[in-house]
């Protein structure tokens, strides 16, 4: 993999993921908005048979989905979501919006940038 270079994936490279979402998804909940993350999203060489990091928040009831075999699916409630948790940190700084039609990741993730990130390095190298 590639550490240190700066890789900025384009949003393109994973738009043929959320068709697939779509499909599974029950017509019940609602889709509130879909991220990719992990390292197809962070490394430009990553392994060929790595998995896809595909996170969606929903609004409703929790979906019961099959996903392809090669997907870890991460499922959050809106109200989850809202609330926050320590992974948003890492998808914040790598991941990449699939969908996000009111704007409550790109939120989510503005105020992790502006808030968090520039003082969670330096928690961290205490550790």
């Amino acid at each position: 993999m590639t550490e240190g270079k700066t890789f900025v994936p384009s949003p393109e490279q994973f738009q043929h993921l959320l068709p697939v979402l779509r499909s599974v998804w029950p017509v019940a909940t609602e889709l509130r908005g879909a991220v990719v993350f992990g390292s197809r999203a962070k490394f430009a060489d990553q392994r060929r048979n790595a998995d896809w990091d595909v996170g969606a928040i929903y609004a409703g009831e929790p979906p019961q989905l099959e996903v392809p075999e090669n997907w870890d699916l991460f499922l959050w409630s809106e109200e989850r979501w809202q609330a926050g948790f320590a992974l948003q940190v890492e998808i914040a700084k790598h991941g990449v919006i699939l969908f996000d039609p009111d704007g409550i990741i790109e939120e989510r993730f503005a105020m992790i940038r502006e808030k968090i990130l520039p003082f969670w390095g330096g928690y961290l190298k205490r550790f």
